[in-house]
């Protein structure tokens, strides 16, 4: 970690030092949000920190029942592992013990909650992962030079959604059987962050990575826009519809699109912006539309360490 500061004692004759240093970090947080809290204003009134730390924290998603959450954090380490925790925060655990990701994005539960995917980036390869939620050996189930990332697991439990550059161009969406096989292309004029509908029956996605700005939000099968100018992983699929943040001045609202009406609402203001991050987060809702999950509260800081028996 980068020290700065450095002091080191003087130690008697037969004794290991004691060395301090200061370390810089970034803090962000996560926020929960109670989305039946809108006030008379439109703005979203009730809403807490969600496991709070000193460094940096990404929010995943809520597992099927809506009763714990995934995330990516680097309290714990120099780089970023997935911790589980439960929905009001509580019980963290941390399930992974990679130490040497790069990146990493916590992705979907498995449809009876028992397994969480995640994509990391490790010695320069991005591959998407399974691993138990109460923590073990993590299995990759997709390999290569490619990028591989944003994996949703189908609601049968068959099949593993995801984006690639396997292609060898921009990415597009692909699937692979849950148990593992040959990966096969849905995409051809490219896709970014799939995600399934309640009913299973349909894939949506980006039609663009957050590089190239703003993106379409299209179905697989067909060609017309279901929502444009959408934010990537600003936006996730819930039991009521899509939905999304929109960018209002200074602050941002929550937006639903409604699957019964394919008409948009909006559920209320949020209090402050999101920031951007240079690993993105992502905007995460309960399935049953009661609870979501954004970062809040970037800010820089420091921590004063101590290393013991130093020699």
């Amino acid at each position: 970690m980068p020290a700065v500061g450095v002091a080191i004692s003087r130690p008697r004759a037969g004794t290991h030092a004691r060395l301090a240093f200061h370390t810089s970090s970034t803090q962000i947080g996560m926020r929960r949000i109670d989305l039946m809290s809108t006030g008379s204003d439109g703005t979203m009134s009730r809403i807490e920190p969600l496991a709070p730390s000193t460094r940096v924290d990404i929010p995943g998603r809520f597992s099927p029942d809506g009763a714990r959450v995934a995330f990516a954090s680097n309290r714990g380490s120099e780089n970023s592992e997935l911790w589980i925790a439960d929905a009001d925060g509580g019980r963290l655990r941390q399930i992974t013990t990679l130490g040497s990701a790069a990146r990493l994005l916590a992705g979907a539960w498995s449809p009876d909650g028992k397994q969480v995917l995640f994509d990391a980036q490790i010695r320069g390869n991005d591959e998407i992962y399974a691993i138990s939620a109460d923590g073990g050996h993590a299995v990759r189930l997709a390999s290569g030079p490619a990028f591989d990332g944003l994996p949703e697991w189908s609601h049968d439990s068959r099949w593993i959604y995801y984006a690639s550059t396997g292609a060898g161009t921009g990415p597009d969406i692909w699937r692979i059987a849950a148990q593992g096989g040959t990966p096969e292309r849905i995409t051809t004029q490219g896709g970014f962050e799939p995600q399934e509908s309640p009913d299973g029956q349909s894939i949506y996605y980006l039609d663009r990575p957050p590089a190239a700005g703003p993106a379409r939000l299209l179905k697989v099968g067909d060609s017309q826009p279901v929502i444009e100018g959408i934010t990537p992983f600003l936006w996730c699929i819930a039991d009521a519809g899509i939905y999304f943040l929109k960018a209002e001045g200074d602050r941002q609202s929550i937006q639903l699109y409604r699957f019964a009406t394919r008409k948009t609402q909006q559920i209320g203001a949020l209090p402050f912006r999101v920031p951007r991050l240079q690993t993105p987060g992502r905007f995460s809702v309960s399935r049953d539309g009661r609870w979501a999950l954004v970062n809040a509260g970037e800010s820089r800081g420091g921590d004063l360490m101590l290393i013991d028996g130093f020699h």
